[in-house]
């Protein structure tokens, strides 16, 4: 076993999950979708709108990738004001908002379907959990709060991981215009798969929709993110002028979910050097191979003890 498997192994989460996998009254598990089980391999959400935005025909519609942008987010903001009293809206009222013909909107649509298929990307470790799930018979859906509808979403996931194939259903809000956020589509899915609430266990990222709300409700639920603590400084280091590249976040929250500490201060510097320190050191790396590369340096020196880390 490779010392990253042994800490997959070990984190304190994976042995809460095992536990929820032993137990015999959990029935089903069901997990979020978008940042538990599948990433997006960009900076932020609204970059898949700039990428769309990038297309020829998009262009000469837009003028530039940023025009194209800002409508989508605005038209997205306007249509969740206008019809918030129905819990969630789908892509095609989104684009309703678009001052175009029927034919342009589609063409949108459809481009947006696929480069959001295009910066999707598989969490290693809830595939893991998944095939875990199923190996231990447990009943495996797939619960999220968007606005693309159920067969875009299977479309996604069996594209990025055909051998997931033993899931039983998506529930998604567009479709049934309910929502993790106010709860409803839990107790759809409670009804749905004609189970107790304490026979199902959610997994999700958001602290609120995947764990507040099924608490409440009576269901058992994992917080798979980081720790508040480690959010908090995100947050602020987001308020400064340079930022860390929010992939470098991203996977400073992923190291940080396989802490194998119970130990509160193993735990702290743990959490330290997976979600701070490690994030900076490898930016600050990278920087320092651009300047390299942009003045033609062929040799650095490291006079610190660091420096292999560096120099590797």
């Amino acid at each position: 076993m490779t010392n990253i498997n042994k800490i997959y192994a070990e984190s304190n989460l994976d042995k809460i999950y095992s536990n929820y996998l032993k137990n015999p009254n959990i029935k089903i598990i069901s997990f979020d979708i978008f940042d538990t089980f599948l990433f997006r391999n960009v900076e932020k959400a609204t970059d898949v709108f700039l990428n769309i935005g990038k297309k020829k025909r998009v262009k000469e519609l837009f003028s530039n990738a940023g025009n194209f942008q800002e409508m989508r987010i605005s038209a997205e903001k306007k249509a969740r004001e206008d019809y918030k009293s129905i819990g969630e809206i789908n892509l095609k009222l989104i684009y309703s908002y678009f001052p175009l013909n029927e034919k342009e909107k589609k063409r949108l649509m459809k481009l947006e379907i696929l480069e959001e298929r295009k910066v999707l990307q598989i969490n290693p470790h809830i595939n893991k959990w998944i095939k875990k799930a199923i190996k231990s018979n447990k009943k495996v859906i797939f619960i999220s709060d968007f606005y693309l509808g159920k067969n875009d979403l299977k479309n996604f996931i069996s594209n990025l991981s055909p051998q997931i194939v033993n899931y039983t259903n998506i529930y998604v809000s567009c479709d049934l215009k309910k929502t993790k956020f106010k709860g409803d589509i839990f107790e759809e899915v409670i009804n749905k798969e004609n189970i107790e609430v304490q026979e199902l266990l959610h997994i999700g990222d958001n602290r609120h929709s995947d764990y507040n709300i099924p608490i409440k409700l009576g269901i058992n639920a994992l917080y798979y993110n980081c720790s508040d603590y480690l959010q908090n400084i995100y947050q602020l280091e987001n308020q400064y002028s340079f930022k860390l590249s929010k992939i470098w976040n991203r996977l400073g929250k992923q190291a940080s979910i396989y802490n194998p500490y119970e130990n509160q201060t193993e735990s702290f510097f743990y959490n330290l050097g997976a979600g701070i320190f490690g994030s900076i050191l490898w930016s600050f790396t990278h920087w320092i191979l651009d300047i390299c590369k942009k003045y033609n340096i062929k040799q650095v020196n490291y006079l610190m003890r660091e420096g292999q880390i560096f120099e590797k």
